[in-house]
């Protein structure tokens, strides 16, 4: 059984309102007016939409049947799956939306690979952003969205935009922050020598 929120609904209309082609754009301003929690579930939701909204709307295409479907299927990834199954709910949304966006299924061709293909760097650059726990929705998100977007750019030849030195505004409100443990903190991570 899944439950669908008040913030899943609005993350839905203000994807499904979004014109532009940056998918962090809609993530952040949904993050920043308390529609979604600083940890949490919707989080997957939020990658999933925003990733959707910003490919749509690089090909012109109606996002909002896709919107609908996404919205089942990430409300569907468990929360705390991070920390239980060593995947992160976010990469499992930036697969949703590649699976839905593609048509790919379990019986799919070239589709299937593609679509792991983008899970697998999704899930490389979630790792990547910090060297140790605990987790932190924000900064999965925008690993998640970052690597996506490169992939769908880089990959498919879709145009939506891929931010390059990106730095987290929410630092100062997260309790278990990890400061320059993170690659988005603004100071910039930690470097190590040798």
């Amino acid at each position: 059984m899944f439950v669908i929120t008040a913030s899943h609904e609005e993350i839905l209309r203000r994807a499904g309102a979004y014109v532009g082609t940056d998918p962090l754009e809609p993530a952040l301003g949904l993050m920043r007016d308390g529609t979604v929690r600083f940890h949490g579930p919707e989080h997957h939701y939020l990658t999933a939409a925003c990733l959707c909204a910003a490919w749509c709307n690089a090909l012109g295409e109606d996002k909002r049947e896709h919107l609908e479907r996404l919205l089942s299927r990430c409300a569907r990834i468990p929360p705390a799956v991070c920390g239980y199954y060593g995947v992160c709910g976010d990469s499992m949304a930036a697969g949703a939306c590649a699976s839905e966006l593609l048509g790919a299924n379990y019986l799919s061709g070239e589709s299937w690979q593609r679509v792991n293909e983008l899970t697998a760097r999704t899930q490389a650059a979630i790792a990547a952003s910090c060297k140790r726990g605990p987790r932190c929705c924000k900064r999965t998100t925008f690993a998640a969205i970052i690597a996506a977007s490169g992939w769908i750019r880089g990959t498919l030849g879709i145009d939506i935009a891929v931010r390059e030195g990106f730095r987290c505004p929410f630092h100062s409100e997260n309790k278990q922050c990890l400061g320059r443990g993170c690659v988005f903190f603004p100071e910039g991570p930690e470097v190590e020598n040798g």
